[in-house]
């Protein structure tokens, strides 16, 4: 009787051993799914690029308290890596851990610091990788176009946002060195053009596919030419 008793004992612990770092994988795996939903939620352009297209009508914000909101945010999520028991998991969970931290970690110290202040750099910025945007969304249906149409028109508010913080970091004297912005201005005056239909973001509306209804074709033109117009042209 007690070796049937201790029998079950030993296996109950065993169990829970068992159960122990499943748990904490556990733990670890949905902060990374957390993680993961809210990065494509607040950067809709890497969900994009990475076929989530949840958010393609969208650009990012800027604004200094969202900025602030996230780094809070990765705050939080530090602690609740540092809550779970690394110990406890395997080997890959563990490196993974790490590297998770490692990124967190110079997410925060790099708002700490302002990087944010330097969206643009002596090669590339935000404005450069915007000039692929229409290779790089789908254009199939209407919805597509409409979402396309979106994010053009939004691109005042974003670069404006954007030109906040260069401003903040010209106040503070953090910029890039002016020998490297040498030239630089054509990656920005090439998109200022006086026909819509000379710019990149004209591209997509040039001939539209045939899942897109032809009663739709007049209106996602007129109304991609002002989205050109008044949101691409002008933001540039």
């Amino acid at each position: 009787m007690k070796r049937r008793i201790l029998a079950q004992f030993i296996l109950a612990l065993s169990l829970a051993a068992a159960a122990w770092p499943a748990d904490e994988a556990e733990r670890l795996g949905a902060l990374f799914d957390r993680e993961w939903e809210m990065r494509l939620a607040e950067d809709p352009l890497f969900a994009t690029s990475v076929g989530r297209h949840e958010w393609n009508d969208l650009l990012p914000s800027m604004r200094r308290e969202e900025l602030e909101r996230r780094r809070h945010v990765w705050s939080a999520m530090l602690d609740e890596l540092a809550a779970i028991d690394l110990g406890a998991l395997d080997e890959g969970d563990r490196i993974n851990a790490e590297i998770f931290r490692r990124q967190l970690e110079d997410r925060v110290l790099d708002h700490r610091f302002g990087g944010y202040r330097l969206p643009i750099n002596a090669d590339s910025g935000f404005h450069t990788d915007l000039a692929r945007l229409p290779r790089q969304v789908p254009l199939a249906t209407t919805g597509d176009y409409d979402s396309y149409i979106a994010r053009l028109n939004a691109m005042p508010r974003y670069f404006g946002e954007q030109m906040d913080l260069m401003r903040d970091g010209i106040s503070s004297g953090m910029t890039v060195p002016r020998v490297t912005l040498e030239g630089y201005e054509t990656t920005i005056a090439s998109h200022v053009v006086e026909d819509v239909e000379e710019s990149v973001f004209w591209a997509p509306f040039e001939r539209l596919p045939g899942t897109v209804p032809a009663r739709e074709h007049e209106r996602l033109r007129q109304a991609g030419a002002a989205a050109v117009r008044n949101g691409a042209v002008a933001a540039y």
